[in-house]
């Protein structure tokens, strides 16, 4: 609500308040709460709609968004993840859920997501753009519309390809106006496109002329990275997110054992790692998308992009200190498998010490020769239940078996 009344949008489209707060209400009620929902729940709706506010105002002010399209990102974002289970599409295909049914396995959740803020805006005392015209108003739906469905991450490459041939095919005109500052320089992107240094406090405006379908295009991929910007928030915050978005993952990854399903590739919390999942995470998802939109909005060095630099050196450092802990103890744990060996090895008695060598002995027997047969074998080594000691001309009849070294003592137990 606070960031509609910033963006001027109340009085900009007649809104009413009222109608407005109570829709606002109904989808976050719409929502599961922590830690009922470790992730996908109303704190990560309110964190999204924050995020598209910011880069809306900020990132994108060089394109002329009309009310209208602005309220409709706002109430996508707030309404892009309503009334998630707290498990992925692949599930809910695998499971042959009904909302899997209902949807043919095409964008599940994302399709559910629409149509509950549809459901929730169309009941009584919640239509805040009832008032609009029919076009404005299938404009509004068309966007939200495209806007929700652009999270599902099974589109995530096709957006990323399509956006970059779109921010290729710009052409960007650059007007600066040069004040003078006390402050230090700055690179900022020149009409060239190669970054000159400017004064601090200069303004660089860009005119970008968009179509309807233009706009919907960046605003589909806008709300895509704040919905994966989770990695570019301060360090307390973003391992926070992770902790629970991989808790959620966890979570699924049980019930798919539980059910019988495939796991997921992160959801098997016997086998992934925090740091090792968010690695992942940042270099296949999150970095792409935010390098992309340094290029489009030629923001070099933005904070956002800053702050995912360092949140990835970070969980580097996380990862190499569990590599570094796990390979600590499985040296510990065959440093004591040696230990309990030589102890056990030293508890023999000499006659014991003796037939332990004798089987060690007997099992180093090179092979026979076709035809010939074996004075020893290992299936018939009987000498563990003997009492009396080995007959001495064994080993002068076969000197191959002489051997006065104990067996490696990682195979005593095994042995004896």
């Amino acid at each position: 609500m606070a960031v509609v009344k910033e963006m001027n949008l109340i009085n900009d489209l007649k809104l009413s308040a009222s109608i407005l707060l109570r829709l606002m209400s109904k989808i976050e009620d719409s929502y599961g709460n922590f830690p009922t929902i470790p992730y996908h729940n109303n704190v990560h709706a309110a964190d999204v709609v924050h995020s598209i506010h910011y880069l809306i105002n900020n990132g994108l002010s060089f394109i002329s968004f009309t009310p209208l399209e602005k309220l409709a990102a706002i109430l996508a974002a707030a309404a892009h993840d309503v009334d998630h289970p707290s498990v992925n599409n692949s599930y809910l295909q695998e499971a042959w859920s009904p909302l899997a049914v209902l949807y043919n396995n095409k964008s599940i959740l994302e399709n559910h997501h629409a149509a509950t803020f549809f459901s929730s805006l169309l009941s009584e005392g919640h239509n805040v753009i009832d008032h609009l015209g029919e076009k404005s108003k299938k404009r509004f739906r068309n966007l939200v519309i495209s806007m929700i469905l652009s999270t599902d991450m099974a589109k995530h490459g096709a957006l990323i390809s399509q956006f970059h041939h779109f921010t290729d095919e710009q052409k960007t005109t650059f007007t600066t106006t040069i004040a003078q500052s006390k402050d230090g320089s700055k690179n900022l992107p020149s009409e060239s496109g190669e970054e000159v240094s400017m004064n601090a406090s200069r303004r660089v405006s860009i005119d970008l002329d968009l179509d309807q379908m233009q706009k919907g295009m960046v605003l589909e991929f806008t709300l895509h990275a704040a919905d994966l910007g989770n990695s570019t928030k301060e360090w307390v915050d973003s391992k926070k997110w992770s902790e629970r978005i991989v808790t959620e993952f966890f979570n699924q990854g049980d019930l798919e054992r539980e059910k019988g399903v495939p796991l997921g590739p992160v959801n098997d919390r016997f086998k992934v790692t925090l740091p090792q999942s968010q690695l992942g995470f940042i270099d296949f998802l999150a970095s792409p998308v935010w390098e992309l939109w340094e290029k489009f909005t030629k923001q070099k060095d933005h904070m956002f992009t800053k702050a995912l630099a360092s949140n990835r050196n970070n969980w580097q450092k996380m990862k190499d200190a569990v590599d570094g802990k796990t390979e600590t103890e499985t040296k510990q744990t065959k440093f004591k498998s040696i230990s309990k060996s030589f102890k056990l090895l030293s508890r023999l008695r000499k006659g014991d010490i003796m037939r332990f060598k004798e089987a060690s002995m007997v099992m180093r027997v090179p092979p026979q020769k076709s035809g010939a047969q074996s004075r020893h074998s290992f299936m018939n080594v009987s000498t563990f239940s003997k009492k009396e000691p080995r007959d001495s001309t064994a080993s002068l009849e076969n000197p191959t078996l002489i051997n006065e070294d104990v067996a490696d003592p990682s195979t005593i137990e095994c042995i004896v």
